[in-house]
């Protein structure tokens, strides 16, 4: 998967596009005042549902063999969305977290695009947020932003890692890999190589937990990217 450049989307968009998500993770948040009441260990996490959110905005939720024919092939569909029915469909040839960010892309488009046709279908399969499309690129924003919220994600972050930003140098060197700053230097030789690293690391300072890409259930690039994006891990 390759990385986007924020700046494809106005500053304006992507505000309106958090406040969006914002206004779905509220819904959701609503939506389980009882469990919140009642389970002391409720973890705020585990309301990042799109499937739930979906069900909330009345969609039915399947998922199938999706195909379509394109440039003189059959080739599988990531995701559909039937406005007529109320319907999203997502492609059973995805892994989960793959398949997570479908179905969180799909939400974003019903949220974000009520003027779209009343049958839409992203292709291929591939988990990216890189698009020409302006349209696919909103999505794939909300799809980041709904499965990792900047305060979630910071939170989550700092609780591990400490503050943000997370640079590396002696001390975080050692803590990380029980390794010397050079030698983790030579291994992570980009600021992108770092939080990969970081969003699928399982211990830090002793201590061992789950991964952020676990906790979050995204890809590794795409948490990757949310880390960079909301300055959680240091430039180069």
């Amino acid at each position: 998967m390759t990385s986007y450049n924020k700046n494809f989307l106005t500053n304006a968009r992507r505000e309106f596009i958090r406040a969006k998500v914002r206004q779905v993770h509220q819904k959701l948040w609503d939506e389980c005042r009882s469990e919140r009441a009642l389970n002391p260990n409720f973890s705020s996490v585990s309301i990042l549902n799109p499937g739930k959110a979906l069900q909330l905005l009345g969609y039915k939720l399947s998922t199938r063999n999706l195909e379509d024919w394109h440039d003189g092939e059959w080739v599988q569909v990531a995701g559909m969305v039937d406005r007529a029915s109320k319907e999203v469909t997502i492609s059973n040839a995805q892994q989960h977290d793959a398949q997570l960010f479908t179905i969180a892309h799909e939400l974003g488009h019903v949220v974000l695009h009520p003027y779209m046709a009343i049958l839409h279908r992203d292709r291929p399969v591939k988990q990216t947020l890189q698009s020409h499309d302006i349209i696919e690129r909103e999505a794939n924003y909300f799809a980041a932003e709904f499965l990792a919220p900047e305060k979630l994600l910071r939170d989550e972050f700092q609780t591990i890692f400490g503050e943000a930003p997370f640079a590396l140098n002696d001390h975080t060197a050692f803590a990380l890999c029980a390794s010397r700053l050079e030698v983790i230097q030579k291994k992570l030789r980009t600021r992108r190589d770092l939080s990969r690293y970081l969003a699928e690391t399982i211990s830090y300072n002793g201590c061992n937990f789950d991964s952020l890409k676990k906790r979050f259930m995204v890809s590794t690039d795409v948490l990757a990217i949310q880390l960079e994006q909301h300055g959680l891990v240091a430039e180069y």
